[in-house]
């Protein structure tokens, strides 16, 4: 229904135009054919639905591998089924186009360094949208810092565990070491004890990227600035 739509509207639009000039306003079999093409062309190029990569053989492989793959986690249905938590995420609209991505990707000012991920919520907490003013790239271990698992910890807060006595563990990841801080005999201690220590890890690594100019000066305010919630 939309390839008749758009054929309709520009075989209008062309009829016009040589009405205007004077000549046949009926287009011939062959543009007819290649005006089918061409949105072919177009429709192949779109990325589920709203992108559009209008990228050519000089453009970044990695800014195309950076910009599919946010579109994936917004609006790929079968990776949702494995990651949840990108189910209310969408894209800016500014970046539907691939070119516009990659003018940010390529500006030094957004930090991209190899390896590095792109992320949308640490300059700005619980965001879901893609957009050149919430998103900055990381490396993959100050990345990982953010990254929670709801699954397996239930209901209770994160970094809060129940341990075999009754009493509330606090622990913590840090530099793929689990680091004990304590038992506690309500949630709310033990996520304060986890919190403090949280919270001290994202700003000493937010110092030892910083000082090495691995990350901006926006991701560094963020990460002094960032508060974990017994919500998170």
């Amino acid at each position: 229904m939309l390839r008749i739509i758009c054929i309709f509207a520009i075989w209008i639009g062309w009829s016009s135009y040589q009405s205007i000039r004077g000549k046949s306003i009926a287009p011939s079999i062959f543009s007819m054919i290649d005006l089918n093409k061409s949105i072919d062309n177009m429709n192949s190029k779109m990325v589920y639905g709203v992108g559009f990569d209008d990228s050519t053989i000089n453009s970044n492989p990695i800014a195309v591998s950076k910009w599919y793959g946010m579109f994936k986690r917004c609006y790929g249905k079968s990776y949702h089924k494995t990651h949840p938590t990108y189910i209310d995420c969408v894209v800016d609209e500014r970046w539907f186009l691939f070119s516009n991505f990659e003018k940010w990707f390529n500006d030094k000012e957004n930090g991209y360094i190899e390896g590095y991920h792109l992320d949308k919520d640490i300059l700005v907490k619980g965001n879901k949208v893609y957009s050149p003013d919430t998103c900055c790239f990381v490396p993959q271990e100050i990345n990982s810092l953010f990254i929670k698992n709801d699954s397996k910890r239930g209901r209770l807060p994160i970094g809060v565990t129940k341990g075999r006595n009754g009493m509330f563990v606090a622990q913590v990841h840090f530099r793929s070491v689990l680091q004990y801080l304590g038992s506690y005999s309500s949630v709310e201690k033990a996520f304060n004890a986890y919190k403090k220590e949280k919270e001290v890890i994202i700003k000493i690594l937010g110092d030892e990227y910083y000082k090495k100019g691995l990350i901006t000066q926006k991701v560094y305010n963020a990460l002094l600035n960032y508060n974990i919630n017994i919500s998170d």
